[in-house]
């Protein structure tokens, strides 16, 4: 089952590149995370994000909301075409929006298994 899991992280790994690569900061808990590119503009992600910066400071979380549905639909009248980045821990939402991004039917099945959230960056 190991063996499997790190089968299909490499494939994702390949065929969806790592965009960034550093820390998140909420509060006073940090997180070394790196976000795979998975649709769009290749080109907006990587002038958006931080790149090849030495000892780069954390990206900081300065606002949480509940996903309950009242708040969900404000942010998605809110992230109209700026830049907004959106960060969703593994839910249902999160889920719904992976199932809109055309990714692999065999990683789309097995993304439940590896420790994930799903960013949305877009222009305002």
């Amino acid at each position: 089952m190991a063996e499997d899991n790190s089968r299909t992280l490499t494939r994702f790994s390949t065929r969806y590149p790592v965009v960034w690569r550093g820390n998140l900061e909420l509060k006073s808990a940090q997180a070394m995370v790196q976000m795979h590119f998975l649709s769009g503009n290749i080109l907006f992600a990587r002038s958006t994000l931080p790149q090849d910066e030495i000892d780069p400071s954390p990206m900081r979380i300065t606002q949480r909301m509940r996903l309950l549905p009242p708040a969900l639909e404000e942010v998605k009248q809110k992230t109209m075409p700026s830049f907004l980045m959106s960060i969703f821990p593994q839910c249902d939402f999160a889920n719904s929006l992976l199932q809109e991004v055309p990714i692999r039917p065999e990683v789309n099945r097995k993304i439940h298994l590896f420790p994930h959230s799903v960013v949305v960056l877009q222009k305002k």
